[in-house]
């Protein structure tokens, strides 16, 4: 087995972020039912828009210094 390496963490991590935030969309727009005072969409947004920040940051490091 393959060992995993910090690229393919953060193209994971991108992938689980663009993930959350379409569920945290979908689920504010009452599209995908949630009991109301969860607030479950709002904490998953944040988490969401935090992976994709960390890859799109960590991305951008690895294309221009590496």
């Amino acid at each position: 087995m393959e060992d995993l390496s910090i690229y393919d963490f953060i193209i994971y991590l991108g992938i689980l972020g663009l993930i959350l935030m379409i569920f945290s969309f979908l689920s504010g727009m009452r599209y995908i039912k949630v009991k109301p005072k969860l607030r479950l969409h709002k904490r998953l947004g944040i988490v969401g828009f935090l992976a994709a920040s960390v890859h799109g940051f960590s991305m951008l490091y690895f294309y221009f210094f590496s």
